[in-house]
This record gives structure tokens, C-alpha cells and sequence, in this order.
């Protein structure tokens, strides 16, 4: 009767195999979906960054702009008033003309 024992064992261990290959393939089914719906997350993500990334990017540019427009502002208020100061130093210095016309 071993040989009996042998094949109810070996059937016994088959079905525990068949239950456990049946555990896995529903486990790894649900593997696949957590994968897919993290690899759309990551998706989603990485889009987010970049649309980040591209908005402070424009944000950057406009800020450089908005500078350079008020540095060349302030250049010309700066020239302006320079002009009016030498205009006003140029007035003030001149010594009367003692030159005679001969």
C-alpha cells in the first residue's frame, strides 16, 4: 500500500499546487492593475512637473522682461535728469564774456 500512500500524496500535493498556482494568477492580476493605475499616476505626475517647470519658465521670462523694461526706465529718467543738471551746471559756471570785439 505505499504505493497508494505515494499516489494520495502526490495527489494531495497536486491539488495544494493547482490552489496555490490559482492564488498567484489572481495576485499577479492584481499586480498588473496596481502597476497600471501607478504607471498612470506617474504619467500624470511627470506631466504636472512639466507643465510646472514650462509655467515658471514663463514666469521667469516675464519677470526678466518686466526688468529690463524698468532698468531702461530708469536709464532714461537717469539721462534726463543728467541733462538737467548739466543744462542747470552749464548755466551757473559761465564766466561773462570780457573778450572784446577789436
Amino acid at each position: 500500500m505505499s504505493w497508494m500512500q505515494d499516489l494520495a500524496s502526490f495527489a494531495k500535493r497536486l491539488v495544494t499546487l493547482e490552489d496555490r498556482v490559482e492564488t498567484n494568477t489572481k495576485e499577479i492580476e492584481e499586480l498588473r492593475k496596481d502597476l497600471k493605475t501607478l504607471t498612470g499616476f506617474t504619467q500624470k505626475v511627470a506631466y504636472a512637473v512639466k507643465r510646472n517647470e514650462e509655467r515658471s519658465q514663463d514666469r521667469q521670462d516675464i519677470l526678466v522682461r518686466d526688468l529690463k523694461i524698468e532698468l531702461l526706465e530708469l536709464e532714461r529718467r537717469l539721462s534726463g535728469r543728467e541733462l538737467a543738471l548739466q543744462a542747470a551746471d552749464s548755466g551757473q559756471k559761465r564766466l561773462p564774456d570780457t573778450r572784446t570785439n577789436s
